[in-house]
């Protein structure tokens, strides 16, 4: 390639410049700051563009040049910083540049199935502008318009769409008062199935659900559906720990419950007034917009995981009795000391579909890495210093408990996009999935009275336990049967081929709560 002419500005007082002929260099960035001492008489420690974008790596300054030779446009112009902020209004980077940028797509996957349909979504995200990175998970499977069992990393863009309209989903783990041999007695399972009634319905009065949500509730409109379940693939259920390394504050034979929810129609409203009719939209970060949104997406979120704290809180009211007998009104300061006590039973509580600002890429230098934005639809994340995370299979499947590694084969967490799967993903479309019940004559029993066998007729699924699934819609059922789903064990051996996470544990299900006839639409 040849020599390059480029301008430099002095980033304090940009009317001072001068004209430079770059030459090839192996580090085009370290060049340009040398350049600083001889024509400005400063030691520059950063580099910008016009607008305020920073160029924190040697292909971040290659790009630049890249593309004004294949626009053959002016050399660019390079603002020096002898360590000062960027002087002037920020601005978004130009269409040209974000869409000239390669977005590589990732899949972490080997031995699970991925649907052609969900490639294809993952690598249409990959073309939006300012997305640096596309990573599918092995649980990937088509979306609407974009797939989930993703992570997205872009720079200065949000993506409401790459989000989703479940702001917040994700699950929570509880210690429970159970113990196994409850568990794993036919009666006792069935006692402990048949108490969870009327948990869809609207808890208490608004001014208590308005209590319990403290500064995150958003109007009774939306609220009166805190503390349901709801439906789709959403679930609370209570998993026997059959095995678990030691070192991780767990102990095999306790009985835990695992929830699975998020923000209901609240997200789902916060999503459509952004998007309204383009699901591509995109929000330039520094946009009073996008400030809006990051407002109700952070709102949104604190609202699922209230929300989950109340769907335990009402479990245990179930088969705990007296333990969590609630007062008659329940006021701030009674939600408060409540909070506290869930706390102490709380192992863990994670998010899946959110918008998280960090540092990237993580296997880079603090000095050459940059804020960027990910994205995680049907994602778990999974940055350093997370403990471990649940990998749910379907209802008669374990869920499994997988560490998350960041290992040179996964480049610290870089080719991952610092996330893992959140479960084992589906194999079959709801439509596809309703099928089932001529396979089964149309007999339910068979997928809500679970008995282990293997699944026939190549089902990707297992049954590994005998137990109940309590859903009195039928046609959810089928929908959410274990055959529609990938095999999770393969979709945590697929993590562990790439580097990424290994199993630490294994829950095996007992009871499964799904939405009930009563729930709010």
């Amino acid at each position: 390639m040849p020599s390059t002419r480029i301008l430099l500005k002095l980033n304090s007082n940009q009317s001072i410049s001068a004209p430079y002929l770059l030459p090839q260099a192996i580090n085009p960035r370290a060049q340009v700051l040398s350049c600083a001492k001889s024509k400005f008489r400063i030691k520059a420690t950063r580099i910008f563009l016009p607008g305020g974008e920073e160029l924190l790596t040697p292909q971040a300054v290659q790009d630049v040049i890249n593309l004004s030779h294949e626009r053959r446009t002016v050399g660019p112009t390079f603002l020096l910083s002898a360590g000062e902020p960027y002087v002037g209004a920020l601005a978004p980077p130009s269409l040209a540049r974000t869409e000239n940028r390669a977005c590589e797509v990732y899949v972490v996957a080997e031995d699970s199935y991925i649907d052609p349909q969900a490639i294809a979504q993952l690598e249409a995200a990959a073309k939006l502008p300012g997305m640096v990175r596309a990573v599918g998970l092995p649980d990937l499977h088509p979306g609407g318009k974009f797939p989930i069992g993703a992570a997205f990393v872009s720079e200065r863009y949000i993506y409401p769409s790459l989000v989703g309209s479940d702001i917040g989903c994700g699950m929570t783990l509880f210690l429970t008062g159970l113990t196994r041999k409850k568990m794993e007695d036919q009666n006792g399972m069935k006692k402990v199935a048949e108490s969870l009634r009327g948990l869809e319905g609207a808890w208490r009065s608004p001014q208590e659900r308005a209590a319990w949500l403290g500064g995150c509730a958003a109007g009774d409109e939306w609220d009166r559906s805190v503390g349901t379940i709801g439906g789709g693939n959403h679930f609370a259920e209570f998993q026997i720990l059959e095995q678990v390394e030691e070192g991780h504050g767990l102990c095999s034979g306790i009985v835990v419950l695992l929830i699975h929810s998020g923000s209901r129609r609240f997200g789902k409203h916060i999503l459509e007034t952004f998007t309204k009719d383009d699901k591509s939209v995109s929000l330039a970060y520094g946009d009073p917009n996008t400030a809006e949104y990051l407002k109700l997406h952070k709102q949104a979120c604190n609202w699922a995981s209230k929300s989950r704290d109340l769907i335990a809180l009402r479990i245990f009211e179930c088969i705990e009795g007296s333990r969590w007998t609630l007062p008659e009104t329940i006021d701030p300061d009674t939600a408060a000391n409540l909070n506290t006590r869930l706390q102490g039973r709380r192992l863990l509580d994670i998010l899946h579909n959110s918008v998280t600002p960090t540092l990237w890429p993580p296997h880079a230098e603090p000095q050459y890495q940059k804020p960027m934005f990910i994205h995680r639809k049907g994602a778990a994340p999974a940055p350093r210093g997370t403990p471990f995370l649940p990998l749910p299979g379907s209802r008669g499947t374990p869920t499994l408990l997988i560490k998350p590694l960041f290992t040179e084969l996964n480049q610290n967490g870089f080719k991952n996009g610092l996330s893992l799967a959140h479960g084992a993903g589906r194999m079959l479309s709801r439509n596809d999935a309703r099928g089932l019940s001529r396979k089964y004559n149309d007999d339910v029993r068979v997928l809500t009275e679970m008995r282990p066998t293997e699944m026939r007729n190549g089902g990707k699924g297992r049954v590994v336990t005998s137990g109940y699934v309590i859903c009195d819609e039928k046609e959810l059922v089928w929908e959410e049967a274990v055959e529609a789903y990938k095999d999770v064990e393969i979709v945590a051996q697929d993590l562990r081929k790439r580097g990424t996470a290994r199993v630490i544990g294994k829950c095996i299900p007992k009871v499964t709560y799904k939405v009930r006839n009563e729930s709010l639409s």
